[in-house]
């Protein structure tokens, strides 16, 4: 297409969008649902937690405004989450329970002043309103006063000098349900923030006035009317469902509690796929300490040498989701407490991604409180070869696991030559040759045949090998060679 058709093209393109809106066909029943742009991105980010299901708790609760609570994210730019909801009698309504990431290092910040509308707010045709009357116009024709709302109301948040709260002390949340396509039912509410004026208070009254409440809301009243300025704040619903729907693993995955035994380069990486993916609640046991040479191969970094891998990698897998609750327990097996000893026992998937049959041998000698799928995860020589193995169990079938691995382990394939073995000065273990990109395959392997196991449970113990060995070209690609249908294509 030359420039001038492409130019014809556009303009075309323009005098339709115009037509349509103009008479109100811009959005058709179907469309993905979107709101109006807002007319800042002013900072603090307000972050709340809205779903289908609080949707519904929403509805049996029946009230239309009251308090809000919100916590200062441990996050480097400012961003406020929603911790609460209450009634106007004080009462909670709603209460969001985030993960770890806010629970260890928020901290409250900010009472607000919450609105349900029942529809979209908006003003003709499609915008957002921008002064204060336009607003209580827009809310007016929703059958709420904002005007008489926030009279009733402001009084909590006056700052008579004795308050903490600062610049995040006066905001306004106004919500309303959503649907995820034009014409379709509302699926959760969504809500916007607005940066209230300052609040009268202390000497700061209105003229004719006393000293009081209805003093204070003559100063305030003439601040939220008129032609002044609506300072909007920039919102996210960070629910699990909109921030994991941009793909996560099977429910089956996801809602299992999970023990990763291995916070080294592959238990890493698979615990960041699995976090990423939508497990919430991981327990991550490693006694060792995070040391330079791990960096090559490892999600952690500089700023974790010499600290234990297992607690260094739950505090960054907690800052990947705000929902995450991941614990990580610097031990080895036999030292674990009874309390982490009774997790391990408990869980509903055991993943082993250290390649020590010591820790093999053990997992064999603890029986668990319930059945549970075990799966142990590990790499061959170069990274080549990955091994899969799963059982289903109180305990971990050792020799089973033993005979059915032997063979591959025995093959040319896994001998690696006595030049490839890198040993630092002073260093007892030899680092075997194995790349990053080769773990990477090795962990997405992992997840996926643990989601297939869960997904559809084999009644025995299997063993699963892939292959990742390069072609002529140096570019690798997977085959598998055994699973638990029998051999594949090698």
């Amino acid at each position: 297409m030359g420039q001038i058709s492409r130019l014809l093209w556009l303009t075309r393109r323009a005098i339709r969008w115009l037509e349509l809106a103009a008479s109100d066909g811009l959005r058709q029943n179907g469309d993905p649902f979107e709101l109006p742009a807002l007319p800042t991105n002013a900072s603090p980010l307000v972050a709340f937690d809205e779903s289908s299901q609080s949707f519904a708790q929403w509805n049996e609760a029946g009230a239309t405004s009251g308090y809000c609570r919100f916590e200062q994210a441990p996050s480097k730019s400012k961003v406020l989450v929603v911790s609460a909801f209450e009634n106007e009698r004080h009462e909670v309504i709603a209460h969001f329970s985030w993960g770890s990431w806010l629970e260890d290092r928020g901290k409250e910040v900010a009472d607000g002043i919450w609105i349900r509308l029942s529809r979209p707010l908006y003003q003709q045709p499609w915008e957002i309103p921008g002064s204060w009357k336009d607003l209580s116009v827009a809310c007016a024709d929703q059958g709420v006063s904002l005007l008489e709302v926030l009279r009733k109301l402001v009084g909590r948040l006056r700052d008579h000098g004795n308050s903490k709260q600062g610049w995040a002390q006066r905001l306004l949340l106004l919500g309303f349900p959503v649907p995820r396509e034009i014409g379709g039912t509302a699926e959760r509410l969504h809500w916007l923030a607005v940066h209230l004026p300052r609040l009268a208070a202390g000497d700061d009254f209105s003229n004719g006035f006393r000293k009081n409440e209805m003093g204070y809301w003559a100063t305030d009243r003439r601040n939220l009317s008129g032609s002044k300025r609506v300072r909007w704040l920039e919102t996210a619903c960070w629910s699990g469902e909109e921030l994991e729907g941009r793909g996560r693993s099977s429910m089956e995955l996801r809602s299992a509690s999970v023990v990763i035994i291995g916070a080294g380069a592959l238990g890493s990486c698979l615990a960041e796929l699995l976090v990423r993916q939508g497990n919430r609640s991981l327990l991550i046991i490693d006694q060792e300490k995070l040391e330079a040479g791990n960096l090559v191969r490892h999600v952690l970094t500089l700023e974790d040498i010499g600290i234990a891998k297992a607690p260094a990698l739950a505090d960054h897998l907690n800052t990947v989701s705000p929902h995450c609750r991941i614990h990580g327990v610097e031990s080895s097996l036999v030292s674990l407490s009874e309390e982490e000893r009774s997790a391990l026992s408990s869980a509903e998937v055991v993943i082993d991604c250290t390649g020590s049959d010591s820790v093999l041998r053990f997992l064999s000698e603890l029986r668990g409180d319930k059945e549970h799928l075990m799966f142990s995860l590990s790499l061959g020589a170069y990274g080549r070869r990955i091994y899969c193995f799963f059982a289903r169990g109180l305990t971990f079938p050792w020799d089973e696991f033993a005979s059915a691995i032997r063979s591959w382990l025995q093959s040319p394939s896994e001998v690696v030559a006595p030049g490839d073995l890198h040993r630092g000065l002073g260093c007892w273990h030899p680092a075997l040759p194995v790349r990053l990109d080769a773990v990477w395959m090795a962990a997405v392997v992992g997840l996926r045949c643990l989601e297939t196991d869960l997904q559809k449970p084999s009644a025995y113990p299997h063993l699963s090998v892939f292959d990742q060995t390069p072609d002529s070209d140096g570019f690798p690609f997977l085959r598998r060679l055994a699973g638990p249908e029998g051999a594949g294509d090698g």
